[in-house]
């Protein structure tokens, strides 16, 4: 578990910075590890995301707790959320056992 967890933040920290919702990624003083605080909150309430419009919220939510909704552009939000959805999934799917699902 704590390899996946590692793994899906350092995907959630490149997906931030590519999708660079602040804009700030073209300053060469930038450094990747700016959307750390962002990347920490998205982790902590990943699970409280049960599809791709709530996660955009839990984006959402991790730049406003750490004081950058403003200046986020909303288009670079959605993409962003979009993709770590995936990455979320991807390592949902890993975690669970194969096999049939459990019956019901």
């Amino acid at each position: 578990m704590q390899g996946h967890t590692e793994a899906l933040a350092q995907e959630i920290l490149d997906i931030l910075f590519r999708h660079d919702p602040l804009g700030t990624a073209y300053d060469p003083k930038f450094d990747r590890t700016e959307y750390l605080p962002e990347t920490r909150s998205i982790l902590a309430l990943l699970d409280q995301a049960h599809g791709e419009s709530e996660l955009e919220s839990v984006v959402r939510r991790a730049f406003e707790t750490n004081g950058a909704l403003g200046e986020a552009s909303d288009a670079r939000l959605a993409a962003a959320a979009r993709e770590i959805w995936s990455a979320w999934r991807r390592t949902v799917d890993r975690r669970l056992p194969p096999g049939p699902p459990p019956s019901t």
